[in-house]
């Protein structure tokens, strides 16, 4: 299978464990969050379902109000938040957050390898200086 699938663990009596599409994802984590709409996770989790989906507008909301409900930034939010303003063309803000990651801690923890994220940074650098590129990298 090509497209990205999410392993979630089913918390009933079997246990089991089920293989969902970000399509999916986002129809279950939004039935959640219409049941615990505090519940900040609810909302990251359907982030990286919209980010890998495209949607980097809905994304980027949606890891808004996970911050407004968790008060905390978590790495994995902030490369999804920086290349989802890359994506709509706010290039500024986009670099901003990424020069304030610690790279390595990045590397080590799966969210983005040490030369995606420079390929990235020099992206963002690039469309700064001239925005009439259409490529990018993820």
């Amino acid at each position: 299978m090509g497209r990205d699938l999410y392993n979630l663990q089913v918390i009933d009596k079997y246990k089991g464990k089920i293989w969902l599409t970000p399509e999916e994802a986002i129809e279950l984590f939004s039935a959640w969050i219409e049941l615990k709409p505090t519940d900040y996770r609810q909302y990251q989790y359907r982030a990286d379902a919209k980010f890998k989906l495209g949607d980097f507008a809905g994304a980027l909301d949606d890891l808004n109000i996970a911050l407004s409900l968790d008060g905390t930034e978590h790495e994995g939010n902030l490369i999804q938040r920086a290349i989802s303003l890359s994506r709509l063309k706010q290039y500024e803000e986009a670099l901003a957050i990424l020069n304030g990651i610690d790279e390595v801690i990045c590397d080590v923890l799966g969210y983005i390898e040490i030369e995606d994220f420079h390929i990235e940074v020099d992206f963002l650098k690039e469309q700064l200086k001239d925005n009439t590129s259409k490529k990018y990298f993820f």
